[in-house]
C-alpha cells in the first residue's frame, strides 16, 4: 500500500511575510501621523476659533438670562469662554462655559462646562487685547496670568478682543485670533 505524501508545506512564504510586515508598517505610520496633534499657532488658532464660535451659537441657542439674575450677577452674558493657565505647568485650558440659572425665585446661577481642551505650553495665547486689532505690528499689552474670560451675548455679540498665539515664544510662528464685537466672528491673521 502506498500513501500518497503532500509535498506542499503549511504556512506563508518569505515574499508573503515580507508584504504583510510592509501593510503593517505602512498601516501603523498612517496611524501615529494621524492620532499626533499637529504643534503650531495655526492650528491653535483654528481651535480657538471654534471654540468661540461654540461660545457664540451657545449663547444665541440658549436665549436671554432672566433679568434678576443678570442683576445679580452685572451681565447679560450666557456663555462663556475661558483661557487659564494650569497650575504648575506652561500648558492652558480654554473652556467653553454656559450659564444656568437656578430655578425662582432664587437669582444665583452657575457656569458648567460644555467644552475643553488644551494648548500644551509649547502653543499657547501669550497674550491679548482687550479690542479688535486688525493692524499688523501690535502684540499684546497683558499677559495670561489668571483667568480670562469673554462673554458671548444672547445677541450673538461679544466684547472685542485679540488673542495672541505663538509657538515656545517664537517670532517667527505667531498668529492672532480677533474677536470681531458685533456679530461674535473671529478673524484669524499671521503675524502680530
Amino acid at each position: 500500500m502506498t500513501r500518497a505524501v503532500d509535498t506542499g508545506e503549511g504556512g506563508f512564504s518569505l515574499a508573503e511575510l515580507m508584504v504583510i510586515v510592509a501593510i503593517v508598517g505602512i498601516l501603523s505610520s498612517l496611524a501615529v501621523v494621524t492620532l499626533r496633534r499637529i504643534e503650531d499657532p495655526g492650528h491653535g488658532a483654528i481651535r480657538l476659533s471654534n471654540a468661540l464660535r461654540q461660545c457664540e451659537r451657545m449663547a444665541i441657542a440658549r436665549g436671554p438670562v432672566r433679568s434678576d439674575v443678570a442683576l445679580a450677577l452685572g451681565s447679560t452674558a450666557r456663555a462663556r469662554l475661558v483661557v487659564q493657565p494650569v497650575a504648575g505647568s506652561a500648558a492652558q485650558d480654554v473652556t467653553v462655559e454656559l450659564l444656568e440659572e437656578e430655578d425662582e425665585p432664587s437669582s444665583a446661577a452657575s457656569w458648567g462646562t460644555v467644552s475643553r481642551f488644551r494648548f500644551s505650553g509649547r502653543i499657547r495665547v501669550a497674550g491679548f487685547r482687550r479690542s479688535s486689532e486688525l493692524t499688523a505690528g501690535l502684540g499684546p499689552d497683558e499677559t495670561v496670568s489668571g483667568e480670562l474670560a469673554l462673554e458671548c451675548l444672547p445677541t450673538g455679540s461679544t466684547e472685542p478682543m485679540t488673542y495672541y498665539i505663538d509657538h515656545d515664544g517664537s517670532e517667527s510662528e505667531r498668529v492672532r485670533v480677533v474677536m470681531l464685537p458685533l456679530r461674535g466672528e473671529p478673524v484669524t491673521m499671521d503675524g502680530w
